[in-house]
């Protein structure tokens, strides 16, 4: 893909060494071309496949100072946003059997499972529209065999603070500095059902009021609110108080079939309130009552041997109108980016195949191809986002120009580029997508092969073909700017 969005990503990247600010861009620029590759797949010659080793195993290389640069660059395309959407997740890469690599973590939560590997949590911006603006934090981190063997006894006594869980709060953190970094966009921190407890809740209303919206599926539909029944005088649960609720309107979806349902078309009744949680008593602390939004979307008459859908969220977002409850229920549904970021990051750059012999070098390995995967994911949506603007906004002329004379053959490339949309259409072709008009949009798995042998396709059309500034018979285009000579990176060999 163009190189210089590597250049402008990466340009203030501080090891402490311009040799290794320049090496970094390198190898992104490798992987950025081929993801899935191999490092000696990715490289030309023994000499940058030696490089790239030593890049990682360099002191002065961490995972901190890989993202730092990208980070900054995610802020500033969020600040050009009116609502930006910020969807957070953990998941793993399992390095299980490779016993070369020191340092690994237990990734079951108990002392049964034996697999080894490392987590990933990131902190990813969308658009409403599902365009991802980049990853605004990250925690990489390994769970040690110490804390597994803990008795639930010492785990409960031990703070928030020194819990697995508070990962979900520090999200929530950085997503309200965003929001006061960013006061002109409207930040909301988006999670699943592992979000759902009270210390975030309280963190989030209680110690950083002002901070960013955010919106949380209910997990605990059991949860008590500060509100009794007429004839028992027992208190509600959640769950009781959205069912009792007056319906807002209904929405209809068809769902896929699974092994556990067959597929169907559902209708949901919308319903929201606003209640107040009940005062809870905490490891010897008191959580105050807290004042929280849902908004409920419930199957009332499912077909007869079919399980109703029914979800809850949990929001501070406006909730009075059915506009405002489906617009909740439409936020969330962006979440599934962050799914399809793990399954580029895992199964588009492979990063559970990666060797090295040290932890402490896969965790800046893996904040790399964290990156990589944004930049596939973006260049999925942009299409979708934005399709109308022209393609050499993101792609080199080699690159379009290639793809364009593999797909049509003996046609004449056109002076005007096509526009992202179409070019984006052309990709996908590339990795078996037929576009038909029952088809689905592209998946990433289509397009990461697409964008694969769109740089195979561009590489040969740089040695072998005509020039990306002049026409099929050599003369110079008009008002085309010359193309920018990549720099000599004979740096890369050198040990730093």
């Amino acid at each position: 893909m163009d190189a210089s969005w590597i250049e402008s990503e990466f340009d203030d990247v501080d090891f402490g060494d311009t040799r290794l600010n320049d090496r970094c861009q390198f190898i992104v620029e490798a992987f950025d071309k081929s993801p899935g590759a191999s490092i000696p797949q990715a490289f030309k010659s023994w000499a940058e496949t030696k490089a790239c080793y030593e890049f990682f195993k360099n002191p002065s290389v961490n995972e901190e100072k890989i993202l730092e640069p990208h980070i900054k660059k995610t802020l500033g395309r969020i600040k050009n946003e009116e609502v930006a959407l910020l969807l957070n997740d953990t998941s793993s890469a399992d390095y299980t059997g490779l016993d070369s690599i020191t340092g690994l973590g237990r990734l079951a939560a108990n002392q049964n499972g034996d697999n080894l590997g490392i987590f990933i949590h990131p902190l990813i911006a969308v658009t409403p529209d599902r365009l991802c603006l980049g990853i605004a934090h990250a925690k990489i981190f390994t769970r040690s065999l110490e804390k597994i063997k803990e008795t639930k006894a010492t785990k409960k006594k031990r703070p928030i603070e020194e819990k697995e869980i508070y990962r979900w709060i520090e999200g929530y953190k950085e997503a309200s500095l965003i929001s006061h970094e960013a006061p002109d966009t409207q930040i909301i921190y988006i999670s699943d059902r592992e979000g759902d407890f009270i210390d975030l809740f309280d963190y989030a209303l209680n110690s950083a009021p002002g901070g960013a919206d955010f919106i949380i599926r209910c997990s605990q539909q059991e949860r008590l609110v500060d509100e009794k029944n007429d004839e028992n005088k027992k208190y509600k649960k959640i769950l009781t108080c959205l069912k009792d609720a007056p319906k807002l309107g209904e929405i209809k979806f068809v769902v896929t079939k699974t092994d556990k349902r067959n597929k169907r078309e559902v209708t949901q009744s919308i319903k929201s309130k606003t209640v107040v949680l009940k005062q809870q008593h905490i490891n010897g602390r008191i959580i105050k009552k807290i004042k929280i939004n849902v908004v409920m979307a419930i199957e009332e008459n499912p077909p007869e041997g079919e399980k109703a859908l029914c979800w809850m969220f949990i929001t501070t977002l406006p909730i009075e109108t059915f506009e405002q409850a489906t617009r909740v229920i439409e936020y969330y549904l962006c979440r599934w980016e962050i799914e399809t970021f793990f399954k580029i990051l895992k199964s588009g750059c492979k990063v559970e195949s990666r060797q090295l012999e040290k932890v402490e070098r896969l965790l800046p390995m893996l904040a790399l191809f964290m990156i990589v995967s944004w930049r596939i994911l973006y260049l999925i949506m942009i299409g979708r986002a934005n399709p109308n603007m022209p393609c050499t906004d993101i792609f080199e002329d080699s690159e379009w120009m290639s793809v364009h004379r593999i797909l049509f053959k003996n046609k004449t490339i056109p002076e005007k580029p096509p526009s992202v949309g179409e070019f984006i259409e052309m990709i996908a072709s590339l990795g078996g997508h037929l576009g038909r008009k029952s088809d689905s949009p592209a998946g990433p798995k289509t397009m990461w092969i697409g964008l694969t042998r769109m740089a195979d396709f561009a590489l040969a059309w740089e040695a072998f073909g005509p020039s990306p500034n002049t026409d099929n018979k050599g003369m110079a285009l008009p008002g085309r700017p010359p193309t920018k000579i990549k720099k000599n990176m004979l740096m890369m060999h050198a040990e730093v």
